[in-house]
């Protein structure tokens, strides 16, 4: 359970099982509500008369409990009033959480279940995939969502724009005819989209709520420091490129340019590529994995051609097709 706290401190938490997260600024705690969505907001007195009414008008289904100094039935009526869910005593507060929150099927923690679908509770590490392009335009964010559509199929999927283009707004406006400041937004069942405006502290608390993570990282070329870390942290690192014949000397550049990291994790698409040209590349890149990636314009739609090229990419076996090991069962 995801719980924010603004006005007080984390580290008197000992509960184990609640993600208590602290927010010092009321800024970080709207970015927070909109891109975490936690089950409870825990506010001190000092800060809670302005967060409340705000609470109030855009979040009133969530729920909300005030941290006071003085204990008294005053105090408590006066902020059930202005919509708190509990009123606490800054000596116990803590206590109070534990017994609200602690034990499972309480009816408090019941009441907060019914507003909110609590984080999953599988053990299964979250994979992050990053997909990069080797210039501005190569296809990188088509790629990316190709594989978070192809994914969101089997599991949670949450794909990042990494990039300064603002696709994922325009996007949020073709999907639903308006766009908003929410750093957020579901693009289809099982995937979620985050926008640049959410941190990647923000995405990295969330990453427990999804099964994949796509980071759309957009032109690596113009990293100032040569490959996003993200890329190189990544399980799986896709790089995006050209195979037309006066853009291959690119890839080639890229990847004679980065020669000190380890190149034999990489993947590399090429859109729209003939079959005979990508296996013409692969073979210049000298290991590397080359893959065609077909052309796909409607993500939404499913196609048996687009689906197997992402399986390959991936290193997934496909539905209705044979089984087959997949690359990340084997990863070390």
């Amino acid at each position: 359970m995801r719980v924010l706290l603004y006005g007080l401190m984390q580290n008197e938490l000992l509960i184990p099982h609640l993600e208590c997260l602290t927010c010092e600024e009321w800024s970080a705690v709207e970015q927070a509500l909109l891109v975490m969505r936690p089950q409870l907001l825990i506010l001190h007195e000092d800060v809670a008369t302005e967060a409340l009414e705000w609470i109030n008008v855009y979040n009133p289904d969530l729920p909300v409990a005030v941290v006071i100094r003085q204990e008294s039935v005053r105090n408590q009526r006066y902020w059930t009033a202005s919509g708190a869910s509990w009123v606490w005593h800054e000596r116990d507060w803590t206590e109070q959480l534990g017994q609200a929150f602690g034990a499972p099927r309480e009816s408090m923690q019941e009441a907060a279940e019914a507003m909110f679908s609590l984080p999953p509770t599988s053990n299964r590490e979250t994979i992050h995939i990053a997909v990069a392009g080797v210039y501005s335009g190569v296809g990188c964010t088509h790629t990316a969502l190709s594989l978070a559509y192809y994914l969101a199929k089997r599991e949670r999927v949450a794909i990042w724009e990494a990039g300064p283009s603002p696709c994922f707004d325009f996007l949020e406006y073709n999907l639903g005819g308006a766009m908003n400041r929410k750093p957020r937004f579901d693009i289809a069942r099982n995937l979620t989209a985050f926008k640049a405006s959410a941190s990647l502290e923000w995405i990295d608390a969330v990453a427990g709520d999804f099964r994949y993570i796509i980071y759309d990282l957009g032109d690596m070329t113009e990293q100032p420091r040569g490959l996003h870390p993200i890329f190189q942290s990544a399980h799986l690192p896709i790089l995006v490129a050209s195979a037309s014949l006066w853009r291959q000397q690119e890839l080639l550049q890229f990847c004679r340019r980065h020669h000190q990291v380890r190149q034999d994790r990489w993947r590399i698409a090429f859109p729209l590529a003939s079959a005979a040209v990508v296996a013409e590349m692969g073979e210049a890149l000298a290991g590397r994995p080359a893959f065609r990636m077909p052309s796909h314009p409607d993500l939404a739609k499913s196609s048996e051609e687009n689906d197997r090229a992402l399986a390959d990419l991936l290193g997934l076996a496909p539905p209705l097709l044979g089984k087959r090991t997949s690359w990340f069962s084997n990863k070390s």
